[in-house]
């Protein structure tokens, strides 16, 4: 009797702290009154729009990037969606929305099982790999990008083309 009132409780914990996590994930606290008192006003050109990331929600189930925890670099940023879309169905409008080039951005797809890496290639090309989504990555840096290499293609906003890189 002891063990299973021992199970349950686990499991009641881990479906606590999962529910937790994806909470957190898609319920971000505001905090930017208090970082823009802190911080100078960022260049409007920059700043992606709340119509642009409105519309990325909506259409995608994008969310606002989030920091990654173990990064050592700080440039790391992730989201989480639960999407039927593919990498090159919101690359174009994830670009013109958040994407910076010092940063790295990975997207755990939870609704595909894949995960999305996009990074600066050379000059203003952007490159994005797809791989199959493991279990718990999106905890750490360090975990991140395990799983078997499914895609590559690069993303030129300059032209607004797409090219397949081979796997």
């Amino acid at each position: 009797m002891k063990k299973i009132i021992t199970i349950v409780f686990s499991l009641s914990v881990i479906i606590a702290v999962a529910y937790a996590a994806v909470y957190t994930i898609n319920h971000p606290v505001d905090d930017s009154a208090s970082q823009e008192a802190a911080e100078p006003a960022a260049d409007s050109e920059k700043a992606p729009s709340d119509d642009a990331k409105a519309a990325l929600k909506e259409k995608y189930d994008i969310g606002e990037p989030l920091p990654v925890n173990d990064d050592a670099t700080g440039n790391w940023r992730m989201m989480t969606i639960y999407s039927s879309a593919t990498a090159e169905d919101y690359i174009k409008d994830f670009c013109k929305t958040y994407y910076e080039p010092d940063k790295l951005y990975v997207v755990f797809n939870l609704g595909l099982k894949t995960t999305t890496s996009i990074k600066q290639l050379a000059g203003d090309i952007v490159c994005v790999d797809v791989y199959e989504y493991v279990d718990g990555e999106e905890v750490s840096a360090k975990k991140m990008g395990k799983g078997e290499h499914l895609q590559s293609f690069s993303y030129d906003p300059s032209t607004d083309t797409i090219e397949d890189l081979g796997v």
